[in-house]
C-alpha cells in the first residue's frame, strides 16, 4: 500500500516567518529536494494566493518533480510590498519562457 502524506509550510517573510525570499520557486524545489522527493514518482502540487504564482514556477524550475498542479484563489489583490517580489519574478519568468521560445525556433 502507497503512503501518502502532505506537507504545508510559510514563506519566507509570510505568515509571521522570518526571512526573505525573491525565488520563492527556488525555495520550493529546495524543499522538495530536502524530503528526498524527486526520488519518487511526481507529486500533486496545491497552492492557493501567492502559492498559485509560485507553483507555476516550480513547474517550470522542476517539471520533473510535478505530475499535476491545482491552484485555487489565486487571482486576488497583495499589498504593496508584498508586489516587490512578483515584478522580479514575472520579469525573470518572461524572459525565461522568451528564451526557451526563441532556442525551439
Amino acid at each position: 500500500m502507497g503512503r501518502k502524506f502532505c506537507d504545508r509550510f510559510k514563506f519566507p517573510g509570510y505568515g509571521g516567518s522570518t526571512g526573505n525570499a525573491i525565488d520563492y520557486d527556488y525555495v520550493i524545489g529546495g524543499f522538495f529536494l530536502s524530503l528526498n522527493l524527486s526520488k519518487k514518482k511526481t507529486h500533486l502540487v496545491f497552492s492557493n494566493g501567492f502559492g498559485g504564482f509560485v507553483s507555476l514556477g516550480l513547474c517550470l524550475r522542476h517539471p520533473e518533480l510535478v505530475s499535476h498542479l491545482i491552484i485555487a484563489n489565486s487571482g486576488g489583490t497583495f499589498p504593496e510590498e508584498r508586489k516587490v517580489p512578483l515584478h522580479g519574478m514575472a520579469q525573470k519568468y518572461v524572459m525565461m519562457v522568451l528564451a526557451q521560445f526563441l532556442t525551439s525556433l
